[in-house]
């Protein structure tokens, strides 16, 4: 008879539900704080994709034509102005998408990849595209014995180059380090101005220039040139973020 009451002294086990994490020490996974993590890495809004659609539906107005225009004009005829209206086209496009990553970035780790596609795009392509079209047009004048920069085109368009190469400089020299945190917040709005003077000379040069009035219809000018610019360079400034500016 010892042996039943020996075993039911043996002390029970614990539940197995005591055993248990509280709730709250429960982690979310990956899967569901991803959605937070990008949201707290970019900051994006439903505004930011909207304005990289009308980037880019801008540049694909402004592209293709300027390319299409100078092929319908007897481009041999033309001498070194054959270049220069699809090269500040390039120039410009490749300004703009060279500055758009850089806000908003999606996470923290690419921001990296950001500037790295902008200084590719703005730095090491438009600047040089910019400064060959502006030279072949110069070399155009003068083989042809016409003033320089007697239009706010023209002004305009110097004044691009000079600045572009400035910001290129600035931004070799903000690489990192105290200066680059100083000031960083100078060059980009420098940049967002620059993108602004480019739509305008883009513009001018499209809508009122008397090359492209004699070779396509008003409507068309409107459309690519007038509409094309104001598309990119708002595209552009709509992923601005104030706080990173200001």
């Amino acid at each position: 008879m010892s042996g039943p009451e020996s075993t039911s002294s043996q002390p029970e086990p614990l539940p197995l539900g005591d055993l248990s994490p509280m709730p709250t020490e429960t982690k979310p996974t990956p899967a569901s704080s991803g959605t937070n993590d990008a949201s707290k890495g970019g900051d994006f809004i439903p505004g930011d994709n909207i304005a990289m659609f009308y980037l880019f539906f801008g540049i694909v107005l402004i592209v293709p034509y300027s390319i299409f225009i100078i092929l319908i004009s007897n481009p041999a005829g033309l001498g070194w102005f054959a270049y220069h209206p699809p090269l500040m086209a390039l120039a410009f496009s490749a300004a703009a998408f060279g500055i758009s990553p850089l806000q908003p970035v999606s996470k923290p780790d690419a921001v990296k990849v950001a500037l790295d596609t902008h200084g590719l795009f703005a730095g090491f392509i438009a600047a040089p595209l910019l400064l060959i079209g502006a030279g072949f047009e110069w070399q155009h004048k003068d083989d042809r014995g016409k003033e320089h920069m007697t239009s706010w085109h023209g002004l305009l368009g110097v004044a691009a180059v000079f600045w572009i190469l400035a910001q290129g400089v600035m931004g070799f020299l903000l690489g990192g380090g105290y200066v680059a945190k100083k000031y960083n917040r100078y060059h980009r709005r420098s940049g967002y101005l620059l993108i602004v003077l480019l739509a305008a000379v883009v513009l001018l040069a499209g809508v009122f220039s008397g090359f492209t009035n004699r070779n396509s219809w008003t409507a068309t000018r409107w459309i690519v040139y007038g509409l094309g610019p104001i598309s990119v360079a708002g595209g552009v400034i709509g992923r601005v973020r104030s706080r990173k500016v200001w």
